[in-house]
């Protein structure tokens, strides 16, 4: 799975090859959610702004919406999720590759998630 720097806002980091990448990623894999009204409405109504859901989407929805980095880190924001009140998470792996296969990073990812 990609892995551009966690929580970061740096302009500079932003810009870097890793972070468009995912970003490009991200983009592909949530454009048919941000054409849909139901979960635009859900989005607005949980405190994104039209802004964030324009444009293919904001950093602030990526950062959001999606955890990145090794196994235990996606767990951990999962778990924050837990804790902030939801009742269900829907994990889905992105991998750097449209061709990729997930199933080498779902087989990474099960043990964490199972231990949780």
């Amino acid at each position: 799975m990609p892995r551009p720097p966690a929580g970061t806002t740096s302009r500079t980091t932003r810009r870097a090859p890793a972070w468009r990448h995912w970003t490009r990623r991200i983009r592909h894999c949530l454009a048919p959610y941000l054409g849909l009204r139901d979960y635009r409405s859900a989005w607005l109504r949980g405190g994104f702004a039209v802004e964030d859901l324009s444009g293919g989407g904001s950093d602030r929805l990526f950062d959001e919406l999606f955890a990145r980095g090794k196994p235990d880190e996606i767990v951990a924001r999962l778990t924050e999720h837990h804790r902030a009140g939801a009742d269900h998470v829907a994990v889905q792996v992105v991998t750097d590759s449209f061709d990729t296969f997930a199933r080498r990073a779902w087989r990474d990812l099960a043990p964490e998630l199972l231990a949780a």
